[in-house]
């Protein structure tokens, strides 16, 4: 009877350590993988150069902000930059911006 109640307690054991496996391959595999865009070297200056052009402009009724404030201009161009998927690409945001 002992020896059966050992058994019913590995089984238990077991089944647990499967469950704990597979819950931790599960994590993994929804861990986010590296984008694209990890290959992408951000020019910092150039970023900083234009962050620095785009609070000059303050937060009045600049034309070139868009009708809207310097810290969310200059967020979205954070944004648009984040996502670029190449180097190319980055490249080409930040000169569209204005900084060469």
């Amino acid at each position: 009877m002992l020896c059966q109640k050992d058994r019913t307690n590995d089984d238990e054991m077991k089944e647990e350590k499967e469950e704990e496996l597979a819950s931790i391959e599960g994590m993994v595999l929804l861990e986010p993988w590296p984008e694209e865009n990890c290959h992408v070297q951000r020019n910092r200056r150039k970023e900083t150069s234009l962050r620095q052009r785009v609070y000059t402009f303050g937060n009045g009724e600049s034309p070139f902000l868009m009708g809207k404030t310097a810290h969310d201009f200059f967020n979205d161009v954070q944004e648009s930059l984040g996502s670029a998927s190449t180097q190319q690409e980055y490249n080409r945001l930040l000169d569209f911006e204005g900084i060469s």
